[in-house]
């Protein structure tokens, strides 16, 4: 897995087929991921993710 960077844009599909995205932000919580989503700071347990992707912007 890619080392996150300060402001990497993830989108998270749980195992109930909801999706989060947000900024994932580094902690050092093992058990669990932090996004800083639109709906504000939501811990998700590594357990319930199913599929992730991280969204990278093309400065040019």
């Amino acid at each position: 897995m890619k080392k996150l960077d300060k402001m990497d844009k993830v989108i998270l599909t749980l195992q109930d087929g909801d999706t989060i995205t947000g900024v994932a932000e580094l902690t050092t919580d093992l058990t669990r991921v932090k996004i800083r989503s639109i709906d504000g700071l939501v811990w998700v347990p590594y357990e319930d993710i199913v599929d992730n992707t991280t969204l990278n912007s093309l400065n040019t």
